[in-house]
């Protein structure tokens, strides 16, 4: 009888007969389409029950992928978040994940990538000599909490401008923290937005015996954030495959961009600098980590070169946000090649 009712809860009829009302009224009045006419606004509602119903759309994935602007074959083509991530979870390991939502734990295993020095602080007492050792060598450094995701609980610090000592970071982070020299990007993706390391995020799909890269965006910060997260309000840029070229630009927040909104330097068209050598460096991340068929890198750009900053485990929709379009040929031809 459970088994059924797992079933029944993944069908367009419960969807029909379940569906939240409520919820859609509340979504509408949150000011999500607060620029669309009554009309307007009549026929969205319409789309936005639809979506739901025969594609398990939900509300923020329709309006984020601006999905009101699609017909009805289009819409077909987008992947819900919670599809993508039902797929990860079955095709990466439990182990890969520990890895990955630890940062101490990701700089480990991929400390020949990183480029960087990165401390790991947990006891004050018992790590107190290696820290001041590190805030001796560099006088400004990033802290990053171990597991928190989006940008979340990250600052850059200055001893020059303050005090700063292991005891009184564990206060903030009693899980520990992780204490990073800061990145010095290069003036190429600097000129952006100059307050952030502006990276670029390439997901990797190992197959076993091949490699293919899928939808990487670019993600630069704004309004003088020291982190490019979409979360956090930066904007992404999806980036063409085979060229490195920028087709589309958009942030989380239904808005698109020719130009960076700060700095008015023009993004959309741009090619990414040593695009073919970022590739290559995805993948031979993706090879250290088999048994995660699925990842997001997350890489910057140095004089020298590119080099890791992190490794993401789980899905993501910036890429269908900044086209306004769908993957679904594209994911379900994946999902056939990895035999899911």
């Amino acid at each position: 009888m459970k088994l059924i009712n797992v079933i029944f809860h993944d069908t367009i009829l419960y969807r029909w007969v379940r569906f939240p009302q409520t919820k859609l009224d509340k979504f509408i009045r949150s000011g999500a389409y607060n620029d669309y006419s009554l009309v307007e606004l009549k026929r969205i509602r319409k789309k936005l029950k639809f979506a739901y119903i025969f594609h398990d759309i939900p509300f923020k994935d329709f309006w984020q992928c601006r999905c009101e602007e699609l017909n009805r074959k289009k819409l077909r083509d987008i992947v819900p978040y919670k599809e993508q991530k039902s797929l990860w979870l079955h095709i990466n390991s439990k182990a890969a994940h520990d890895l990955l939502c630890d940062k101490w734990k990701t700089y480990q295993h991929f400390r020949d990538f990183f480029g960087r020095e990165v401390l790991f602080v947990q006891d004050s007492e018992k790590d107190d000599m290696g820290f001041r050792g590190f805030i001796s060598r560099h006088s400004r450094f990033i802290v990053k909490p171990l597991a928190m995701n989006c940008g979340k609980g990250i600052q850059v610090l200055d001893t020059s401008m303050q005090d700063i000592s292991s005891y009184s970071l564990l206060k903030r982070y009693k899980d520990g923290f992780v204490a990073e020299e800061l990145i010095v990007q290069d003036d190429s993706l600097a000129q952006f937005h100059p307050a952030s390391v502006n990276t670029l995020r390439i997901h990797t799909v190992n197959y076993g015996d091949s490699l293919e890269i899928l939808w990487p965006c670019l993600r630069i910060g704004c309004g003088g954030s020291i982190v490019d997260n979409a979360g956090a309000g930066g904007i992404f840029g999806a980036v063409d495959v085979d060229t490195g070229r920028i087709v589309a630009v958009s942030d989380e927040f239904h808005h698109t961009f020719d130009v960076h909104p700060d700095t008015g330097i023009h993004v959309l068209g741009y090619e990414i600098p040593r695009w073919k050598e970022a590739c290559e460096m995805a993948k031979r991340l993706a090879l250290c980590m088999p048994d995660c068929p699925f990842v997001g890198w997350d890489l910057a750009l140095t004089e020298k070169g590119w080099l890791m900053v992190e490794g993401n485990y789980g899905p993501l929709l910036i890429w269908q946000i900044a086209v306004g379009k769908g993957i679904r040929k594209e994911f379900n031809r994946m999902k056939q090649k990895i035999g899911s």
